[in-house]
């Protein structure tokens, strides 16, 4: 691996700590907001930096669908590693928040 990917690699968990540092910080002023917006807006900025998640980070809905499907959703993020094929060979992390919040219900009956 070059330099330029590791320092990506720690450029991206930088922004993350960062961003969710400074949102839990105002939490209390707009906790409904930020609530829902937290992890939409690190990837946002993630994004136009060309950094992009390493793991499934776990959020509202995106808890129900990594519950359903068993697994550790007691935790910040799930490691890509930790989620089953055939998803994790499709999906890009960010693509399985939105997969896990879709499909939630339709998980539970799913069995991989």
């Amino acid at each position: 691996m070059d330099c330029s990917s590791n320092n990506r690699r720690q450029g991206d968990s930088i922004l993350a700590d960062l961003v969710s540092d400074y949102i839990e910080k105002y939490r209390g002023k707009m906790k409904r907001y930020l609530r829902d917006y937290k992890d939409q807006l690190t990837l946002r900025i993630g994004a136009k930096l060309g950094l992009y998640p390493k793991a499934v980070y776990l959020h509202g809905e995106v808890i129900s669908g990594a519950k359903a499907l068993g697994l550790n959703y007691r935790q910040k993020s799930i490691p890509i590693k930790d989620i089953p094929e055939p998803i994790s060979s499709n999906l890009e992390p960010y693509e399985i928040e939105g997969f896990f919040c879709r499909y939630k219900e339709e998980l539970k009956d799913l069995r991989l």
